[in-house]
């Protein structure tokens, strides 16, 4: 008989999840967090873009509506994950929205370093997606955690989960042994149908994530600072964005600035 493995969200009290966009950790992460919230674990949810691109930087974006309004845009998206959020159960009082422009995290490094930070020091794990160049936005805010962590020699427990890359939806680049698969109950899976129903300004990209199945995996939260300075494959983001060197460039600039690297 193999000896069953330990569930790593034992002993887990209070957690964060970090979602690059308002729509990453519900559609990502929904059955787990409610998961979390009925076992009695704290669950807050930290947004950091508002999800409103600044147009005139990012030209060569498609998925952006007709007679784009930046702001009316901002406040669609704010009530959709609102909404998605309460169905799952998190607490308003566990809610924080960062309010940094989509596509433009990039340029605020040092002071997401600073707001993860304040973060940690309140819970026993987190979780986040990979720095695997699925979207610039999560690849710093994947720094940014490390960062925060090495500074704050953060000791708790850091997951991160699956979310999208040139190789699809909520699957690692790079597969890992380690890996933590959940599975849907029948009622988890339409619970989650109706948590991507409501992000209809998403709903081209919101129909591609799976209902049945989250993955994860448990990281070593002191990365080395070189681990953030290539990619193993050119970023999916290069389709939408702009090239993938421009989010390496200003890591090395933090880098730099902190005198971590010469």
């Amino acid at each position: 008989m193999e000896p069953v493995e330990p569930d790593p969200f034992q002993e887990l009290a209070r957690v964060a999840f970090v979602s690059p966009h308002p729509d990453d950790a519900e559609l990502c992460c929904g059955i787990l967090i409610r998961r979390l919230i009925r076992s009695g674990i704290e669950v807050n949810y930290v947004c950091v873009t508002d999800g409103a691109p600044v147009e005139q930087d990012h030209l060569n974006l498609t998925s952006l509506p007709p007679n784009y309004d930046r702001e009316a845009y901002k406040s669609t998206r704010h009530r959709e994950t609102t909404r998605a959020l309460d169905l799952l159960g998190v607490e308003p009082g566990c809610i924080e929205f960062l309010d940094y422009p989509d596509l433009g995290t990039l340029n605020h490094i040092h002071s997401i370093v600073e707001n993860f930070g304040a973060i940690l020091k309140d819970v026993d794990g987190v979780f986040c997606c990979p720095f695997e160049g699925g979207h610039p936005d999560h690849d710093v805010c994947r720094f940014a955690l490390a960062e925060s962590a090495r500074l704050s020699a953060y000791s708790g427990k850091m997951f991160e989960y699956a979310s999208y890359n040139v190789r699809g939806y909520q699957v690692f680049l790079k597969d890992s042994p380690a890996d933590l698969t959940i599975i849907a109950e029948p009622e988890e899976e339409q619970f989650q149908k109706r948590i991507a129903e409501i992000f209809v300004s998403q709903k081209e990209m919101a129909t591609q994530f799976k209902t049945n199945i989250e993955c994860f995996r448990q990281v070593n939260a002191m990365l080395r600072a070189d681990q953030f300075l290539a990619y193993e494959e050119a970023p999916d983001y290069e389709e939408f964005a702009f090239p993938g060197s421009h989010v390496l460039d200003k890591i090395r600039e933090y880098l730099l600035s902190t005198i971590l690297i010469t």
